[in-house]
């Protein structure tokens, strides 16, 4: 009796203090999934749904109880507190609205203070990859302290495991340190100490070095298709306030991480030679005039003698000419986007050296310069990075590649099934799973109703035995390893595979009846 006493003990023990200690999750098995579901995993079930699968939905009128992490502030030690709070919700896991929603509401306790006024608004909120962009109304501009304020919305938001930075506006505008339009721009923020005392020593440093401040920026790259932006958070140097030129200097240094799907914009050898100011047409907006060495203008040079090449084929030169506008357009839009959370800034204003040396806004391809940009000119253009898995060239292993889609595309696993069906990126050392055989809409994809588990249905002409035990691994692996890598998904647990909408036992030589885990080793970084 004594002992279950005890175990109780413990148990309730442990369920207060969770929410407040980050802890690193057990490595998976290889291939059964024997543990329980997780009730804190993202819901993933609408991005996974194939438009004309019959899948079984899942009933999303059940009421779960979640625990989450809230920062409040203790005045007497002038820190930020871990308050853990139980909440009743309706989805898998408490969205980014629940959470804002209750560290506005305030503390349980009486030894901490509340951090937002009470009155503030969540205009809306955003999630892309692993930044979260928090809308907010000017009320929260009344907090009692605004470094308080927005260092435990931050801390708060990041502890979940897949928020890495927070993006806090008011009323559309970038909140500025002081919380003034004309206060330095807060940028991404990170997570931070809880130690107010701290925070504000660092403050001051920064305010007595002036010259030169840093500040985490959103930076946005092409994929390697050239298609959508994706975005890259990086710490910047701004000298005497001049964050426009640091944005753009940086972009044109290129992205830090280009193995991770991620490829410059600027063309090579391009210069900012300088930077101004513009009055907007709006009262107090401000148009940023940029203007660019000739080097911007050099992927599109000789094109008008190309265009007028009798000798090439019509298609021929429609091909070049989308492509062509496809380059511009991604150039364009990436410095557009990279400076687009400025406040006031209302456009984009494109300068660049003629062949003379003199400054010119003709088009460098096609669109037309004589306007500001907005972001407004380049719809759909922000993308979501995805990585999948294709084997080695001796198929030992699996190596990771990175594809990207549009944020607003919600088939994610349909596209990764089709981006492992198009095969690899030429000239690398990666091989495909699928036999040539395979086109896309062969392999139909679905969740199950239990939320962490994907249908994969395979065609009967994906033939296990023809394959071989090594291909097949790889190409299950391949499947298994994409759909459930955190990069793409944060609940999505284990997959299980049919043939033609039916369970098999084998494919080739391997047991197929039960569901697939993550398999990390066979994984080569």
């Amino acid at each position: 009796m004594k002992k279950i006493v005890w175990i109780c003990i413990t148990a309730l023990l442990l369920s207060v203090f969770a929410g407040c200690v980050r802890t690193g999750r057990t490595p998976e098995g290889l291939i059964k999934k024997e543990t329980d579901k997780s009730a804190d995993e993202e819901e993933f079930s609408s991005s996974l749904m194939q438009e004309n699968s019959q899948d079984v939905k899942a009933d999303d009128s059940s009421v779960a109880q979640q625990s989450i992490s809230l920062y409040f502030w203790n005045k007497e030690n002038n820190r930020l507190v871990c308050e853990s709070r139980n909440i009743m919700t309706l989805e898998s896991n408490l969205s980014i609205d629940e959470i804002v929603m209750a560290l506005i509401k305030g503390p349980e306790s009486d030894d901490l203070q509340p951090v937002i006024p009470r009155d503030t608004r969540i205009i809306n909120t955003d999630q892309s990859d692993n930044i979260v962009t928090v809308n907010l109304s000017e009320e929260f501009l009344k907090a009692e302290d605004l470094l308080v304020a927005y260092t435990a919305l931050t801390n708060t938001l990041t502890e979940r495991a897949d928020v890495q930075f927070v993006k806090i506006n008011i009323n559309g505008k970038e909140l500025t340190g002081d919380g003034t339009p004309e206060g330095e721009p807060l940028g991404v923020l990170s997570r931070s100490t809880n130690n107010i005392d701290e925070l504000l020593a660092e403050k001051n440093r920064q305010k007595e070095q002036d010259t030169i401040k840093e500040v985490n920026r959103e930076l946005f790259f092409r994929d390697f298709r050239g298609r959508y932006l994706l975005s890259e958070v990086r710490t910047i140097k701004v000298k005497n306030k001049g964050i426009v030129r640091a944005i753009v200097e940086e972009l044109i240094k290129g992205p830090v991480e280009q193995s991770e799907g991620l490829y410059s914009v600027i063309p090579q050898g391009t210069k900012l030679l300088e930077t101004n100011l513009l009055d907007g047409d709006e009262e107090d907006s401000k148009v940023v005039a940029l203007y660019f060495s000739k080097e911007i203008k050099s992927p599109f040079e000789g094109d008008e003698v190309s265009r007028g090449d009798k000798n090439r084929g019509f298609q021929e030169i429609q091909d070049e000419d989308g492509q062509n506008r496809d380059k511009e357009a991604i150039i364009l839009s990436s410095i557009v986007y990279s400076l687009s959370d400025l406040n006031n800034v209302k456009g984009v204003k494109i300068f660049y050296e003629d062949k003379n040396g003199n400054y010119t806004d003709a088009p460098i391809y096609s669109v037309d310069l004589r306007k500001p940009l907005t972001t407004k000119d380049f719809p759909n253009k922000l993308g979501k990075k995805i990585k999948i898995y294709f084997a080695n060239e001796n198929a030992t292993h699996l190596i990771a590649d990175y594809r990207a889609m549009s944020r607003g595309n919600v088939q994610v696993a349909k596209t990764i099934i089709d981006e492992l069906i198009g095969g690899p990126r030429a000239n690398t050392e990666h091989k495909g799973v699928f036999p040539a055989d395979i086109s896309k809409g062969d392999i139909r994809v679905w969740m199950d109703e239990g939320g962490s588990r994907v249908m994969v249905d395979l065609p009967t002409k994906l033939d296990g035995n023809k394959m071989g035990s090594t291909g097949a691994l790889m190409a299950l692996y391949a499947v298994v390893n994409s759909l459930t890598d955190p990069v793409n998904t944060s609940n999505v647990k284990e997959v299980k595979f049919l043939v033609d909408g039916q369970n098999v036992k084998t494919f080739g030589n391997l047991e197929f009846s039960e569901p697939f885990i993550r398999n990390p080793a066979i994984i080569k970084e």
